[in-house]
């Protein structure tokens, strides 16, 4: 889930919070896209 609400848009951050593991923190978009990307690459279909 992502949240951007007025504190992320003053950092221009986003916050980012993983189901079953919890509150990612506040993530340059730039970091989430890596994360998202690596993940995606190393799930099996």
């Amino acid at each position: 889930m992502i949240i951007c609400g007025k504190k992320e848009a003053q950092s221009r951050k986003i916050s980012v919070r993983k189901h079953k593991v919890g509150n990612l923190g506040l993530l340059r978009i730039k970091e989430f896209v890596k994360i998202v990307k690596a993940e995606n690459c190393s799930k099996r279909f």
